[in-house]
């Protein structure tokens, strides 16, 4: 099992310089239900027109399962930290887990999203990726996707708090904007998680979810991980 680089291991709650705000208007820290990877969908990219699926000359997504799996592990222990269980042992260190945001409406992810463009850090991350993401509101509530060249449709239901209206899940759709890759969860995309995770949530956080990947045998390109 291949542990994340040294530089993603940090034994404190402690953002440093830079960053995301953590608070936008329109926010919460508040609960939310936990496993919600199954309803992330990565591998469809859906246009005005035709939904392109699985298939049609679609890049076969080898590891999506195990991303999945290891991304469902990693909100439990978020949803746990928020709960208040914020130190977890993982590979042999303590990690403090800091607060995940919770999204109280669609308007709050596009504020989200403004400051993490403007982030000197994003923007080396997202070099490849010049078109500033736009958030819809997606019709159905059991899902949420990425559509190419820059859109994030997410479920926002007309009373209680969505799902998906979560900073992990926005941050998986974002990484499909960014890296490039709107139909796979390959290498270079888990690799650019990471490294949003850790510009957005803390170290803490993108070192517990390279713990998963790693467990869960996912790849990722190590050496995109650091800016």
């Amino acid at each position: 099992m291949q542990l994340p680089p040294t530089e993603l291991r940090h034994r404190h709650d402690r953002r440093g310089g830079g960053g995301v705000p953590r608070q936008p208007p329109g926010s919460e820290e508040a609960a939310h239900p936990p496993s919600v990877s199954a309803r992330i969908r990565g591998a469809a990219v859906e246009g005005p027109h035709r939904r392109v699926r699985q298939g049609e000359g679609v890049p076969r997504d080898s590891q999506r399962a195990r991303v999945y799996a290891a991304e469902d592990v990693w909100r439990a222990q978020l949803d746990a930290a928020r709960a208040g269980a914020r130190e977890v042992a993982v590979a042999g260190s303590r990690v403090v887990l800091p607060l995940e945001l919770i999204f109280g409406e669609l308007d709050a992810v596009r504020a989200w999203l403004q400051r993490l463009e403007a982030d000197p850090g994003y923007a080396g991350a997202a070099a490849a990726a010049p078109i500033p993401l736009a958030v819809r509101a997606r019709r159905g509530g059991t899902k949420a996707h990425y559509e190419a060249p820059g859109t994030i449709a997410l479920p926002a239901p007309e009373h209680g708090t969505a799902w998906a209206l979560r900073e992990t899940v926005v941050l998986h759709e974002v990484a499909h904007h960014v890296a490039g890759s709107p139909l796979t969860h390959g290498p270079h995309f888990t690799a650019t998680l990471l490294r949003l995770a850790r510009l957005t949530l803390g170290p803490e956080a993108a070192f517990v979810l390279g713990v998963h990947y790693a467990t869960a045998e996912v790849s990722v390109a190590w050496g995109r991980v650091a800016p």
